[in-house]
């Protein structure tokens, strides 16, 4: 692959993906925090939709932050799903904390890391030692 198009490791690629990233974990956040968040970007499974949304952010991440280990991301994602729920305990949310949620979305942190491991497999893994 031509450096140009080596997604994850610098440059213009790089950028958009780290972009598309925090956009993608702020539209989880604003959802996840909402009082009644549209049903339009809903499944019929409230589980369903955390491991969407997990999978999703787990596989941008890894795509932006290569060079990010596999339980650092896993750390920071167990940590981000239980900080949601934390926050959906707020009475003025009228929201519902359910630590299966917080189970769906470490699940779908652990599947995703290690599907894309295996197709993209850390920076710091490719790097010859000198």
């Amino acid at each position: 692959m031509e450096r140009g198009m080596d997604i994850g490791n610098g440059g213009k690629w790089s950028a958009i993906t780290r972009l598309v990233f925090w956009a993608a974990l702020t539209f989880t956040m604003v959802m996840a925090t909402m009082p009644k968040p549209p049903t339009m970007f809903s499944t019929p499974s409230d589980k369903l939709n955390h491991v969407i949304a997990f999978f999703v952010l787990t596989a941008l991440h890894q795509v932006a932050y290569r060079d990010f280990g596999f339980w650092r991301r896993m750390l920071m994602m167990t940590t981000l799903g239980g900080v949601i729920e934390l926050v959906q305990m707020v009475p003025s949310l009228n929201r519902d904390a359910e630590w299966m949620d917080w189970l769906a979305d470490v699940v779908a942190a652990f599947v995703a890391s290690c599907l894309l491991s295996l197709v993209m497999p850390n920076k710091a893994t490719n790097r010859s030692e000198p």
